[in-house]
């Protein structure tokens, strides 16, 4: 066998390269020795993962007993060589592999179990530091051009990762694109509040996993793929963006490290960083299973809590949104979370959603959102979505009722 046929049965990145024999070796702690005689790997997710392939492996075993499942799932890096490259770049796969391995039995999240994981070792562990720093200190036009050039440097990557999950085949997965029932998006609101409460003020937690970055880590970086991005993403929306919409996002733009200091200042919480419909499973017995730890942060927990809601429901009533924001909440202040007001979570959530209008113009300097379902791209559906929002905030200064 070559050094790359051995590198490829070692971390396999792609559907051909898991073998039965691969899958013996990586589940023989969970399943006692058992051996795997045959596999078959159907990609899932399709439709909706942008940074990585989601593979349901199904698998024939020798002898069937204890901790040997019909199939796993088995997470590898995205195919799409930009989304890869992106995914790369902000530690992505290695992020979501620890957290798997250092922080799945106190996460306070249901997820899937931890089955194995592999990653070749990083090369340059020096690499993000000095990107960070310039960030920080380069000029906004030299940053426009670095950018870009960065992704062109990730996609260079030789390294490999490999995630492998309890499969859940009796849950049922929330559509992002239908958004959800009122009952998915209010238990999924109520499994978020618990697990900011969880880590609410966790100090430890950062001083022990210092990997887990602040959200206001290289503001100037997006700032430039804004810069870089502005006008394709008006050219690609077209008249789904207001002239007033887009105007505030534009202060944004220049406001933007000042209010990302702000919205990852204390109280904060850990964040899961991308909480979504399609990232939450539903089981039978109406429990919920939450997936794709990838972007793990720490700030203010309005964070996960408006990016949910804007992007799982369309722009709706203030009684709807004070509704939600109110359980949320209330939620938060049972799981003993104290001196965070609700007009406090308030004002996090109108900034959070501005910042997420600007992410919908620099996301597509990042990843190749094309993914389809009929005409509109789901990216540009998400876009839609949050731009509903911001224009339903623009009529009469809609605000949400205060404190009494």
């Amino acid at each position: 066998m070559g050094r790359r046929d051995a590198l490829a049965e070692a971390i396999p990145q792609t559907a051909d390269e898991i073998t039965a024999q691969w899958c013996t070796r990586a589940l023989s702690d969970s399943s006692a020795g058992g051996v795997v005689e045959a596999v078959t790997v159907e990609a899932i997710g399709t439709d909706i993962g942008f940074a990585g392939d989601v593979l349901r492996v199904h698998l024939t075993w020798a002898e069937q007993g204890d901790g040997r499942p019909p199939s796993v799932v088995v997470k590898v890096p995205a195919t799409n060589p930009m989304n890869r490259a992106s995914a790369e770049g902000i530690g992505a796969y290695e992020r979501e592999i620890r957290v798997y391995r250092e922080l799945s039995d106190h996460l306070g999240l249901p997820m899937p179990r931890h089955l194995y994981s592999d990653m070749t070792p990083n090369p340059a562990p020096w690499f993000e530091p000095v990107v960070i720093w310039l960030f920080d200190h380069l000029p906004m036009a030299a940053l426009a051009l670095l950018t870009r050039g960065a992704l062109r440097l990730m996609a260079r990557s030789r390294r490999r990762y490999v995630l492998v999950i309890e499969d859940i085949p009796d849950a049922r997965p929330p559509r992002q694109r239908e958004g959800g029932t009122t009952e998915d998006v209010r238990n999924s609101l109520v499994v978020m509040a618990r697990f900011h409460a969880a880590h609410w003020m966790d100090q430890q937690l950062l001083d022990e996993n210092d990997w887990i970055m602040p959200l206001d880590a290289a503001p100037r970086m997006m700032q430039a793929a804004y810069r870089n991005s502005r006008q394709e993403f008006l050219d690609r929306m077209g008249t789904a963006v207001h002239d007033d919409t887009m105007r505030r996002i534009d202060a944004v733009q220049e406001d933007l490290p000042a209010i990302l200091r702000r919205l990852a200042a204390p109280p904060w919480t850990l964040l899961h960083g991308d909480f979504r419909l399609d990232n939450v499973l539903v089981r039978g017995d109406g429990s919920l299973v939450v997936l794709d730890f990838q972007l793990p942060r720490f700030g203010r927990a309005a964070n996960d809590l408006a990016y949910f809601i804007t992007t799982a429901i369309d722009a709706c009533d203030q009684a709807v949104e004070e509704e939600l924001l109110r359980l949320y909440h209330s939620t938060l202040e049972h799981a003993g979370v104290t001196g965070y007001s609700y007009d406090q979570l308030v004002d996090d959530v109108r900034d959070v959603t501005l910042v997420l209008g600007h992410s919908m113009v620099t996301t597509a300097q990042f990843l190749d959102l094309s993914l389809t379902d009929g005409d509109t791209s789901f990216g540009d559906e998400l876009s839609v979505r949050t731009l509903g929002w911001l224009d339903a905030q623009n009529e009469g200064g809609r605000d949400l009722p205060r404190t009494a």
